[in-house]
C-alpha cells in the first residue's frame, strides 16, 4: 500500500490510511506513518454519489478506489499518466504525474465506469483535496480536504505530508511489533479482529521479527510485503490487489521512496 506511501494520513495509515512504518529502533520509531482511526469530524456535505469517505486502508470490504489511490501515494509512476489501473474492477482509476512532480500528484475516479469522473483528487505537498460530482454529471460542487482522519469541508490549517506522519492503523500495528522477538517463526493473523490481516515472520537467523505481509481487505490476497534488514525497511506493493508486486519502496526515515 501501490498500501503504497504523502498525505496527512499519518497522524500512512496516511492514512496509508493512513500517514507508513520502520524497523530496528532507528528506522521504525521515526514517528507515526499512515492514518489513525477516524475521529469525530465536522459535518461533511454528503454527496449523492461518492466513494466511501473512510481511509483507504480501513475499508473492510474488497478493494475500493481509495485503497488503490492511497497505495500510489509518494510513488514515482515513471510516466505522466497511468490509465485504468483498476481494469477488471467495477470502478475506474486514472493516475497522473504532471511535469515538475517526482511522484503521483493527481487521481480521477469513475465509480461506475460510465465515462464520467465522479471524483478528482489532488496531492499538493501535505494537502489532499478531492472534488466530487454528486450528480455524476462532472459538475464538481463539493470540495473536501483530508484532515488526517476523515474528509472535511474545511481546509486544514496545517497538513503534514502523509508519508511523514503517523500512518494507517495497519502501519501503526506493525510499528508496535517492530524489534520484537516473536518466539516463533510465524504468527498468523496477528491482527485478528481488525479489518486488515497481518502475518508476522521471524526467519531462521533472526532474533526479532524481520518480515510482514498485509492483506488490507481480508480477501486472501497479500497487498503488501515488508522486510526489515537492520535499519533498512522495504515494502513491495500490489496496487491492483492481484499479488503482482509492481511497486517497491524503501523507507528513508521520513517517506517511502
Amino acid at each position: 500500500m501501490p498500501l503504497a506511501g504523502r498525505m496527512k494520513l499519518n497522524t500512512f495509515i496516511a492514512m496509508l490510511a493512513a500517514g507508513v512504518a520502520t524497523c530496528g529502533a532507528a528506522a521504525v520509531i521515526v514517528g507515526p506513518m499512515l492514518l489513525p482511526e477516524p475521529a469525530p469530524a465536522p459535518a461533511v456535505v454528503a454527496p449523492v454519489k461518492t466513494s466511501t469517505t473512510t481511509s483507504a486502508v480501513t475499508a473492510s470490504s474488497s478493494a475500493t478506489p481509495e485503497v488503490v489511490v492511497m497505495q500510489y501515494v509518494a510513488v514515482d509512476l515513471g510516466t505522466n499518466k497511468k490509465k485504468d489501473v483498476t481494469a477488471g474492477k467495477p470502478f475506474k482509476v486514472n493516475l497522473y504525474q504532471d511535469d515538475g512532480h517526482s511522484v503521483m500528484n493527481r487521481a480521477k475516479i469513475d465509480l461506475d465506469r460510465d465515462d464520467k469522473w465522479d471524483e478528482k483528487w489532488t496531492f499538493d505537498g501535505g494537502t489532499i483535496t478531492r472534488k466530487v460530482s454528486p450528480a455524476d454529471d462532472e459538475r464538481y460542487t463539493v470540495e473536501q480536504y483530508w484532515d488526517g482522519a476523515t474528509w472535511s469541508n474545511s481546509a486544514p490549517a496545517v497538513v503534514a505530508p502523509a508519508a511523514q506522519t503517523a500512518g494507517r492503523p495497519v502501519d501503526q500495528f506493525i510499528r508496535s511489533r517492530a524489534g520484537e522477538s516473536l518466539g516463533t517463526s510465524k504468527i498468523k493473523d496477528a491482527s485478528k479482529g481488525q479489518p486488515f490481516k497481518v502475518n508476522l515472520y521471524q526467519d531462521d537467523g533472526h532474533s526479532v521479527m524481520n518480515r510482514a505481509k498485509i492483506d488490507l481487505d481480508r480477501d486472501d490476497k497479500w497487498d503488501e510485503k515488508w522486510t526489515f534488514d537492520g535499519g533498512t525497511i522495504t515494502r513491495k506493493v500490489s496496487p491492483a490487489d492481484d499479488e503482482r508486486y509492481t511497486v517497491e519502496q524503501t523507507w528513508s526515515g521520513s517517506e517511502w521512496r
